[in-house]
């Protein structure tokens, strides 16, 4: 967990995104929001299994950051763990990007706004 450009707030899980290790991630991104960051950019380079819980405390926590008019995007997804977002149409709730710089992007565009 890091913090790029004193704004965006990069969180990069490692291997598995499952139920033994949601409530974890959960808790880090919610401490985030609670800390103050309105930015949250998830690298998921480094995933090769998810599942229902992970994608669960990923669009929890994108509910809680807007709530306080912030965001959370997930970047760098593998073309298989892409097919498991679309089965569940994660895409209308989270915004993804093929990479990091193109997030950034994004986040910088709504800072602006």
């Amino acid at each position: 967990m890091s913090e790029m450009g004193g704004v965006i707030c990069l969180v990069t899980p490692d291997r598995r995104m499952s139920a033994d290790l949601a409530r974890d991630f959960w808790i880090c991104l919610k401490t985030l929001v609670q800390g103050g960051c309105r930015w949250i950019l998830v690298d998921m380079s480094g995933v090769t299994f998810l599942d229902s819980t992970g994608i669960g405390a990923m669009i929890n926590a994108a509910k809680l950051v807007r709530q306080g008019g912030g965001e959370l995007a997930v970047a760098c997804v593998s073309a298989e763990l892409t097919a498991i977002l679309d089965l569940v149409s994660f895409r209308r709730f989270i915004n993804t990007f093929d990479t990091i710089p193109e997030a950034v992007g994004f986040f910088e565009g709504r800072r602006g706004s």
